[in-house]
Protein backbone atom coordinates (compact mmCIF):
# COMPACT_ATOMS: atom_id res chain seq x y z
CA UNK A 1 0.00 0.00 0.00
CA UNK A 2 2.81 2.39 0.82
CA UNK A 3 4.49 1.69 -2.51
CA UNK A 4 1.17 2.40 -4.25
CA UNK A 5 1.09 5.81 -2.57
CA UNK A 6 4.63 6.53 -3.77
CA UNK A 7 3.88 5.34 -7.31
CA UNK A 8 0.41 6.84 -7.74
CA UNK A 9 0.66 10.02 -5.68
CA UNK A 10 4.30 11.02 -6.06
CA UNK A 11 3.45 14.73 -5.90
CA UNK A 12 1.24 14.45 -2.82
CA UNK A 13 2.23 15.61 0.64
CA UNK A 14 2.33 12.03 1.94
CA UNK A 15 4.60 10.38 -0.64
CA UNK A 16 7.72 11.24 1.37
CA UNK A 17 6.17 9.78 4.52
CA UNK A 18 5.32 6.59 2.63
CA UNK A 19 8.91 6.29 1.42
CA UNK A 20 10.18 6.82 4.95
CA UNK A 21 7.90 4.08 6.27
CA UNK A 22 9.09 1.73 3.51
CA UNK A 23 12.72 2.42 4.41
CA UNK A 24 12.01 1.97 8.11
CA UNK A 25 10.30 -1.36 7.43
CA UNK A 26 13.31 -2.57 5.44
CA UNK A 27 15.71 -1.56 8.23
CA UNK A 28 13.75 -2.65 11.33
CA UNK A 29 11.70 -5.61 10.13
CA UNK A 30 12.99 -7.11 6.88
CA UNK A 31 16.66 -6.24 7.51
CA UNK A 32 16.96 -5.64 3.77
CA UNK A 33 19.48 -2.83 3.83
CA UNK A 34 19.83 -2.59 0.05
CA UNK A 35 16.09 -1.97 -0.34
CA UNK A 36 16.20 0.48 2.56
CA UNK A 37 19.05 2.37 0.93
CA UNK A 38 17.12 2.56 -2.36
CA UNK A 39 14.08 4.04 -0.58
CA UNK A 40 16.28 6.48 1.38
CA UNK A 41 18.09 7.60 -1.77
CA UNK A 42 14.79 8.22 -3.57
CA UNK A 43 13.39 10.14 -0.60
CA UNK A 44 16.46 12.35 -0.24
CA UNK A 45 16.63 12.96 -4.01
CA UNK A 46 12.94 13.64 -4.66
CA UNK A 47 11.90 15.15 -1.30
CA UNK A 48 15.01 16.73 0.28
CA UNK A 49 13.16 19.51 2.12
CA UNK A 50 10.22 17.59 3.56
CA UNK A 51 9.55 16.60 7.15
CA UNK A 52 10.73 13.03 6.38
CA UNK A 53 14.23 14.02 5.25
CA UNK A 54 15.78 14.28 8.75
CA UNK A 55 14.75 10.76 9.72
CA UNK A 56 15.88 9.53 6.28
CA UNK A 57 19.39 10.73 7.18
CA UNK A 58 19.12 8.81 10.47
CA UNK A 59 18.11 5.67 8.57
CA UNK A 60 20.97 6.21 6.11
CA UNK A 61 23.34 6.25 9.07
CA UNK A 62 21.82 3.06 10.44
CA UNK A 63 22.24 1.38 7.04
CA UNK A 64 25.88 2.51 6.90
CA UNK A 65 26.47 1.21 10.43
CA UNK A 66 24.95 -2.15 9.49
CA UNK A 67 27.71 -2.71 6.92
CA UNK A 68 30.30 -3.34 9.60
CA UNK A 69 32.55 -1.90 12.24
CA UNK A 70 35.37 -0.84 9.97
CA UNK A 71 36.49 2.76 10.38
CA UNK A 72 35.03 3.73 6.99
CA UNK A 73 31.61 2.29 7.88
CA UNK A 74 31.58 3.99 11.28
CA UNK A 75 32.66 7.30 9.75
CA UNK A 76 29.98 7.07 7.03
CA UNK A 77 27.32 6.36 9.65
CA UNK A 78 28.46 9.20 11.89
CA UNK A 79 28.50 11.61 8.93
CA UNK A 80 24.85 10.79 8.23
CA UNK A 81 23.90 11.25 11.87
CA UNK A 82 25.77 14.55 12.10
CA UNK A 83 23.96 15.95 9.05
CA UNK A 84 20.67 15.92 10.95
CA UNK A 85 21.40 18.62 13.56
CA UNK A 86 23.35 20.65 11.02
CA UNK A 87 20.66 20.64 8.32
CA UNK A 88 17.54 20.33 10.50
CA UNK A 89 18.20 21.96 13.89
CA UNK A 90 15.34 21.61 16.31
CA UNK A 91 13.79 18.63 14.51
CA UNK A 92 12.73 15.58 16.54
CA UNK A 93 15.13 13.45 14.50
CA UNK A 94 18.10 15.22 16.11
CA UNK A 95 17.63 13.19 19.30
CA UNK A 96 17.36 9.97 17.29
CA UNK A 97 20.52 10.85 15.38
CA UNK A 98 22.40 11.41 18.64
CA UNK A 99 21.18 8.12 20.05
CA UNK A 100 22.11 6.11 16.96
CA UNK A 101 25.50 7.85 16.79
CA UNK A 102 26.07 6.57 20.32
CA UNK A 103 24.96 3.09 19.32
CA UNK A 104 27.36 3.11 16.37
CA UNK A 105 30.24 4.23 18.58
CA UNK A 106 29.40 1.61 21.22
CA UNK A 107 29.38 -1.13 18.56
CA UNK A 108 32.81 0.09 17.44
CA UNK A 109 34.01 -0.17 21.08
CA UNK A 110 34.49 3.58 21.42
CA UNK A 111 32.69 3.65 24.76
CA UNK A 112 33.89 7.07 25.89
CA UNK A 113 32.62 8.74 22.71
CA UNK A 114 29.38 6.75 22.92
CA UNK A 115 28.79 7.86 26.51
CA UNK A 116 29.29 11.47 25.47
CA UNK A 117 26.64 11.14 22.74
CA UNK A 118 24.19 9.40 25.08
CA UNK A 119 24.61 12.05 27.76
CA UNK A 120 24.10 14.84 25.26
CA UNK A 121 20.78 13.27 24.19
CA UNK A 122 19.59 12.89 27.79
CA UNK A 123 20.55 16.47 28.62
CA UNK A 124 19.13 18.14 25.51
CA UNK A 125 16.00 15.99 25.04
CA UNK A 126 15.01 14.78 28.54
CA UNK A 127 11.34 14.23 27.65
CA UNK A 128 12.09 12.16 24.56
CA UNK A 129 11.98 8.39 24.30
CA UNK A 130 15.47 8.74 22.83
CA UNK A 131 16.70 10.07 26.19
CA UNK A 132 15.43 6.96 27.99
CA UNK A 133 17.01 4.74 25.34
CA UNK A 134 20.26 6.71 25.62
CA UNK A 135 20.36 6.24 29.39
CA UNK A 136 19.76 2.53 28.95
CA UNK A 137 22.57 2.27 26.41
CA UNK A 138 24.86 4.36 28.60
CA UNK A 139 24.27 1.77 31.32
CA UNK A 140 25.35 -0.98 28.92
CA UNK A 141 28.51 1.01 28.12
CA UNK A 142 29.32 1.37 31.78
CA UNK A 143 28.76 -2.34 32.38
CA UNK A 144 31.17 -3.11 29.54
CA UNK A 145 33.71 -0.88 31.27
CA UNK A 146 33.26 -2.76 34.56
CA UNK A 147 31.39 0.06 36.32
CA UNK A 148 28.18 -1.56 37.62
CA UNK A 149 27.40 1.12 40.24
CA UNK A 150 27.38 3.84 37.58
CA UNK A 151 25.39 1.57 35.25
CA UNK A 152 22.71 1.24 37.94
CA UNK A 153 22.41 5.04 38.03
CA UNK A 154 21.91 5.17 34.25
CA UNK A 155 19.29 2.43 34.35
CA UNK A 156 17.48 4.30 37.12
CA UNK A 157 17.63 7.50 35.05
CA UNK A 158 15.97 5.65 32.14
CA UNK A 159 13.17 4.63 34.50
CA UNK A 160 12.71 8.19 35.74
CA UNK A 161 12.77 9.85 32.32
CA UNK A 162 9.81 7.89 30.91
CA UNK A 163 8.37 5.74 33.72
CA UNK A 164 5.74 3.88 31.65
CA UNK A 165 7.85 3.10 28.60
CA UNK A 166 9.51 -0.02 27.23
CA UNK A 167 13.00 1.33 28.05
CA UNK A 168 11.87 1.88 31.66
CA UNK A 169 10.66 -1.72 31.94
CA UNK A 170 13.94 -2.98 30.51
CA UNK A 171 15.87 -0.72 32.88
CA UNK A 172 14.00 -2.18 35.86
CA UNK A 173 14.96 -5.70 34.79
CA UNK A 174 18.57 -4.67 34.27
CA UNK A 175 18.64 -2.91 37.64
CA UNK A 176 17.58 -6.17 39.30
CA UNK A 177 20.15 -8.24 37.40
CA UNK A 178 23.05 -5.86 38.01
CA UNK A 179 22.16 -5.38 41.68
CA UNK A 180 22.18 -9.13 42.30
Amino acid sequence: DLQAVVDSFATSSVADNALLQIAQYHVDTAHDFAAAQAAIDKLLKDYPDTDSAPMAHVLAGRVAASRGRAAADVDAALASFERVPRLFPGNDAVAAAGYFAGETLRAARRDGDALERYRRVTMEYPRSVWAARASLSAGYCLLQQGKPAQALQEFQRARQLLPNSAPAAEALNLNSIVYR
